[in-house]
């Protein structure tokens, strides 16, 4: 699998979330409801508002 970015630190990992993501219409999140849900939030949380800014 190749390495898209490499970062440190849970801002890091949300930057690159945020630069990923750019300009998709959709995003699934896939995961266990106990865990992944908070994750999957906090990422979406980084996002908001992307679709007004473009």
């Amino acid at each position: 699998m190749k390495t898209l970015n490499t970062s440190k630190g849970i801002g890091g990992q949300l930057t690159d979330f945020r630069k990923l993501v750019e300009g998709s219409q959709n995003i699934t999140f896939v995961g266990s409801a106990g865990f992944c849900t908070p994750f999957a939030e906090l990422m979406a949380y980084v996002i908001r508002g992307a679709a007004a800014r473009s």
